[in-house]
Order: C-alpha cells, then sequence, then structure tokens
C-alpha cells in the first residue's frame, strides 16, 4: 500500500513546459446537437479545441492535430519522457495549431445512455500496439519501430507516463 501511495505522488518538480513561441492560447467548442425530448434536452457531439497562435504567423494554413484511440489533446502537448510535444514544435514554425479532444473523450463530453460503451485499453494492449512492438513483432513493420524512449514496457517510467495519459474511449470504432 504505502508503495503504491508512493508511486502517486506528485514529481518533486513539475514537467517542463514549452510555450516560448506561443503568444495566444484559447479554447472553444465545435459542432453539438441537442437531442432528448423537450424540457430534458442534453448536447451531444460537441468537441473541444484548444487554439495556439505563434508570436509570429507565418504559415498559410493553420494545422489540426487528432490524437488517436484513448487520447487527448494533452498527448501533442509534451511527450512522455518530458521533451517538447508536436504543438510546440509547429507553433515554433509559424503554424496556428487547433488541438482536439474528440467527441465523448476528454475535454467533450461523454454521455452514458448517448454515446455507448466504453473501454479502456491494457498496459499490455498498448506495448503490443504503441511502445514495444517491436519487441512483441506484432506488426510486420514493427522492427523500424525505433523511435520510442525507454523499453516501452509497463514499468519503464516512460512508459508509465505515457499509460498515466490514457482515457477512456468508446468501444466502437464507427462511433469514435
Amino acid at each position: 500500500m504505502a508503495a503504491a501511495a508512493a508511486h502517486a505522488q506528485a514529481p518533486a518538480s513539475p514537467p517542463a513546459t514549452f510555450t516560448t513561441a506561443v503568444a495566444e492560447r484559447g479554447f472553444f467548442y465545435a459542432g453539438g446537437e441537442y437531442i432528448g425530448e423537450p424540457g430534458k434536452q442534453v448536447m451531444k457531439g460537441q468537441m473541444y479545441v484548444e487554439v495556439l497562435k505563434p508570436r509570429q504567423v507565418t504559415k498559410p494554413y493553420p494545422l489540426v492535430l487528432i490524437h488517436g484511440a484513448a487520447q487527448t489533446a494533452t498527448n501533442w502537448m509534451q511527450t512522455p519522457d518530458g521533451r517538447k510535444g508536436w504543438a510546440e514544435f509547429f507553433v515554433e514554425r509559424g503554424y496556428v495549431v487547433y488541438m482536439v479532444d474528440r467527441p465523448a473523450r476528454g475535454r467533450s463530453v461523454w454521455h452514458p445512455e448517448h454515446n455507448g460503451k466504453l473501454r479502456m485499453f491494457t498496459a499490455r494492449q498498448l506495448e503490443t500496439l504503441f511502445t514495444a512492438s517491436a519487441a512483441l513483432g506484432k506488426w510486420p513493420q514493427a522492427k523500424l519501430h525505433t523511435q520510442w524512449p525507454g523499453s516501452g514496457r509497463q514499468g519503464d517510467p516512460v512508459f508509465d507516463a505515457f499509460y498515466a495519459t490514457q482515457v477512456v474511449s468508446l468501444a466502437s470504432d464507427a462511433e469514435t
């Protein structure tokens, strides 16, 4: 029990944030529709969108970063080992960047009676799909997967930080 409590404590120093190129930051919700009987309507399908604008916009088109399964927009902000994420990388290069939490995930609301069942990937599933696929040999091109820092396995601090970012997502890939 004490070991689990020690593992759950906050780090001695908070992770670094890289906002040197960000001039403006904001958010909004896109889409959504009211559903349900009159007087008991709720909104379904709205999507949280965070926007980062550089000090100097040099690119004519913005980038929209869309996360994958069990992910949220936070995965674009920083890598699990503390390095600068893709959002800051592109802002530094003059892009306006939009990061989304897809509907029914993260900061976008999920309604159990309207969106359906949820799933949560196990640590082993993430090792197989994302972080240790070369070692586990699940994909023909897995031997090319050499960029993951650390072992990519449960118990490695970088993997554990990545797994901590996972959220439940809709069980239905079609609905997602």
